[in-house]
């Protein structure tokens, strides 16, 4: 269940058969469990329609396959369309904290302990 309801699809990579049911879960935000056990006890209820009806949206919709790594990055795309805000905000905090690190190395370099060990080291080499 990942809140992708951006259109309807099969999906390629939670699919059991085609990958109707998972498609279905993921545009209305479903467990894909669920959907699966309401596909088979329609199945079993109207099996002819059912059926049916698995087949026709087997046929008609696309394939998708996810093109992110993993949840992080799919976030992080996604945010980039949706909240453009948050995620500059996000990215400034990324590098506030690299700038943080990178003064903190700076101090540690520049620092007085510094010099004495790099003076002791070249005494010994």
């Amino acid at each position: 269940m990942n809140g992708e309801r951006f259109h309807l699809h099969r999906d390629a990579e939670r699919r059991w058969i085609a990958g109707v049911c998972a498609g279905l879960a993921d545009y209305f935000d479903l467990p894909v469990g669920l959907v699966r056990i309401g596909a088979v006890l329609g199945g079993l209820v109207f099996p002819l329609p059912t059926l049916a009806g698995y087949v026709v949206l087997a046929l008609a919709l696309p394939l998708e396959v996810r093109p992110f790594a993993d949840p992080a990055e799919e976030r992080f795309h996604r945010g980039l369309a949706t909240a453009p805000a948050d995620t500059l905000s996000e990215l400034g905090g990324r590098f506030a904290a690299i700038d943080r690190r990178i003064a903190r190395m700076e101090a540690l370099v520049a620092s007085r302990d510094y010099e004495l060990h790099r003076g002791f080291r070249d005494l010994g080499g």
